[in-house]
């Protein structure tokens, strides 16, 4: 478990680099996290659907269950941010915990 939260600590890392860059990955996932030396580093990748924050993001990009509601969301109107990536994020984090919770069962 040990190792898994630390994952998490360098995912959120990269995510925290991302956005202090005002961009905004859209398609966070575990299809998109490399582990590398040994299982201890994680870097994040595919960085196709990569936006800066300046532009007006409208666009429903991303994988479906991933994705925020606002990203979801088919109103041109609506407008959405780098906190698209905090809910994926919450997803990834609930995938990588859960396995060990079941493990344990």
């Amino acid at each position: 478990m040990d190792e898994r939260i630390d994952w998490m600590l360098q995912c959120a890392k990269g995510i925290e680099y991302l956005h202090k860059k005002n961009i905004a990955h859209r398609d966070l996932k575990t299809q998109n996290l490399l582990l590398f030396n040994g299982y201890h580093t994680l870097k994040i990748c595919d960085f196709g659907t990569v936006k800066e924050l300046v532009t007006k993001n409208t666009q429903d990009v991303g994988t479906v269950c991933y994705m925020a509601p606002e990203v979801y969301n088919f109103n041109v109107n609506e407008k959405y941010n780098e906190k698209c990536d905090v809910f994926s994020f919450g997803i990834i984090f609930w995938e990588v915990v859960k396995e060990d919770a079941i493990l344990r069962i």
